[in-house]
């Protein structure tokens, strides 16, 4: 309809607390019409209903606001909407991830659907015919959550549809994690006639799983399709619209409201206003799991056993070569740098959005509050997982511990410093570090100048050590790291804020203050529920005067859902003889390991045992190591 033209018998009416009837001539009467009733507070399990009305019309439009829309009330909120009397609704989903609050993140943007102006309310616009009666309702199901809402409901009564009109749906689902090697359903099996509209998708990526997560394609089953789709995509952000990675944007019709890489948040949609998707039978969407990575890196996962499977590589030349139909040896060097495809598993959510030709769908009720609000999946700490690392760049990781390591398929962190790489002779190149990295172990960050961070003074400077590093290693090739090694076992609240601002994820401390330096002693063992991520112990801080029973004392002890960091430098390390490590005696601390079949992994490995979301109470932030000297 052009925006002049007026239907015969339409009349607009607007529900809210003001006139929740919207009765003519009653709106606004509470206070003697200053403002009496422009909301009302939402106990732990009420519900509200919005808009309840009888007869034929639209709703045009749909505002709201919350007094705190933090994300465990944003998934705690639901909101269901009903036409013509019908028993089931046709809408139900999580308050925030129907209007775009995808994981519970409010974020400033307009599209031609949805809208939420400055990151603080919920606008929808899409028209929603009904016939003989319109209901919509919200439930706090949460058992503690009281907040104040704020809404109103704009519709258009006395509407004449046609009988080719449908009715709008909206159904959500979540699958925490997905299962390997299968699609996630956006949307699951609806039969009728209708047009499948778009969605609001949610990707948290599962801890561990390196790479890019989103080379899966979105695929629409349209009228009989059974094991493949009439309707395939390239990518999942090729689906919305961009390519080679996924950034924030909003656009009319295809956007991403979230794209944090460090905390594997990703948040986006699609809607087919101008490509419209019919069905005439049934319909079902579907998002293939997959993921891409250089192929070092997918060995690696491999070989810690993350829940992958390669699916194809891409060679140098351009040409795709699909594994499953014919395998190739991944750890074959001539393939380190290719990339790889491969299925994986993350935990994912989906509004779907669509029209039918029936007010109600037959799709399974939404989710209970406990799995919509759950937290991201995460493994269970296997017993004898041992995280190994090695400080300083000495020249014997080259030389001696990496070809070692990588004949027994362990894993490992070597944390850099140029502090000593000057000395050619006893400490690694820049190119020996990239050899390193290309044959799959973890290179992590310890300062350009190896500085003492026990010292809150040296914070402001501490950027640009970590961004030294990080400049040195992506001139040949080393992605910049995401752990860190505190120098000489130092640590101070200022650092550690500095730390979080650089984005590092992980980072191994010593075993002090538990226990003093330079002596043969346990150390803490890593409690992933309990210690920072910043703040990773050590369980065992090599020596020359180790023995291979101290060692065992020292790993024996993981189990029961904690890991065992070991900290080596040099294996020998001909500069620093404090630290040194002989290589006959660290062979026997390897054959123990292997023999005994513990889990070896490096430190940026542990992410598949912590949720990035979840923040951990640890009394060691406040701490400062060494402690300064009484004056």
């Amino acid at each position: 309809m052009k925006l002049y033209e007026m239907p015969d018998h339409a009349v607009t009416r607007w529900a809210s607390f003001e006139n929740p009837k919207m009765e003519k001539g009653q709106g606004g009467r509470s206070n003697r019409a200053a403002k009496g009733a422009p909301y009302e507070t939402f106990a732990p399990g009420e519900s509200k209903t919005l808009l309840e009305v009888e007869g034929a019309g639209t709703v045009r439009r749909i505002w709201m606001t919350l007094e705190q829309p933090d994300a465990r009330t944003l998934r705690s909120l639901r909101i269901d909407m009903y036409w013509d009397h019908s028993k089931t609704p046709a809408v139900s989903a999580p308050l925030g991830d129907f209007f775009g609050a995808a994981l519970g993140t409010m974020t400033q943007f307009e599209n031609e659907l949805f809208a939420n102006p400055e990151g603080r309310s919920f606008n929808c616009y899409i028209p929603m015919p009904f016939r003989t009666a319109a209901k919509i309702v919200v439930t706090n199901e949460s058992a503690d959550l009281r907040q104040r809402i704020f809404y109103d409901v704009n519709v258009t009564l006395g509407d004449h549809h046609p009988a080719s009109a449908l009715y709008f749906h909206a159904y959500w689902r979540r699958e925490n994690p997905t299962a390997l090697g299968s699609d996630f359903s956006v949307l699951p099996l609806v039969k009728g006639r209708g047009r499948f509209l778009g969605a609001h998708i949610g990707v948290l990526t599962t801890p561990g799983i390196l790479g890019w997560w989103g080379e899966g394609e979105a695929k629409v089953f349209l009228d009989g399709d059974t094991s493949h789709p009439t309707l395939a995509g390239t990518g999942t952000e090729d689906y919305i619209g961009t390519g080679w990675g996924q950034g924030v944007y909003a656009g009319r019709y295809q956007g991403c409201w979230v794209a944090d890489n460090a905390r594997g948040r990703f948040g986006f949609y699609r809607y087919h206003v101008p490509d419209p998707v019919y069905f005439y039978h049934e319909c079902r969407v579907t998002l293939q799991q997959m993921g891409g990575a250089d192929n070092y890196e997918v060995v690696s996962m491999l070989a810690n056993t993350a829940p992958i499977q390669p699916v194809s590589v891409i060679l140098d030349s351009g040409e795709q070569r699909n594994l499953l139909d014919a395998p190739l040896d991944l750890n074959d060097p001539a393939y380190w740098n290719v990339w790889t495809n491969y299925y994986r598993v993350d935990d994912v959510s989906a509004v779907a959005l669509f029209y039918l030709d029936k007010p109600e769908n037959g799709l399974a009720p939404l989710a209970n509050i406990a799995e919509r609000t759950a937290p991201r999946a995460v493994a269970a700490i296997p017993d004898k997982t041992v995280v190994l690392t090695f400080d300083d760049a000495v020249k014997s990781h080259r030389t001696s511990v990496g070809p070692l390591l990588k004949e027994y398929g362990f894993g490992a962190t070597f944390f850099i410093t140029h502090e000593w790489m000057n000395d050619a002779e006893h400490f690694l190149s820049w190119e020996d570090v990239a050899a390193l990295h290309r044959i799959g172990f973890e290179i992590g960050n310890h300062t350009w100048t190896h500085a003492g961070l026990g010292d809150p003074a040296k914070a402001p400077a501490l950027a640009a050590e970590l961004a030294q590093v990080d400049d040195a290693l992506k001139a040949v090739g080393v992605p910049k790291p995401v752990s860190f090694a505190w120098p000489g076992n130092g640590f101070c609240p200022e650092n550690l804020a500095e730390l979080r601002k650089a984005g590092m994820k992980f980072a191994r401390r010593g075993m002090q203050p538990e226990q003093p330096y330079g002596e043969i002693r346990l150390g803490p063992l890593y409690e992933p529920a309990k210690c920072d991520p910043l703040l990773i112990p050590t369980a065992g801080d090599a020596y020359p005067q180790w023995t291979l029973d101290h060692f065992k004392t020292v790993v024996d002890r993981a189990r029961d859902g904690k890991i065992a960091v070991v900290q080596f430098h040099g294996v020998p390390d001909i500069t620093h003889p404090w630290v040194h490590t002989p290589p006959e005696r660290f062979k026997e601390y390897m054959d123990y390991l292997k023999q005994n079949g513990f889990h070896v992994i490096a430190l940026r490995d542990v992410a598949r045992y912590i949720d990035p979301d979840f923040r951990i109470d640890d009394p060691m932030t406040a701490r400062r190591y060494p402690e300064p000297k009484a004056k």
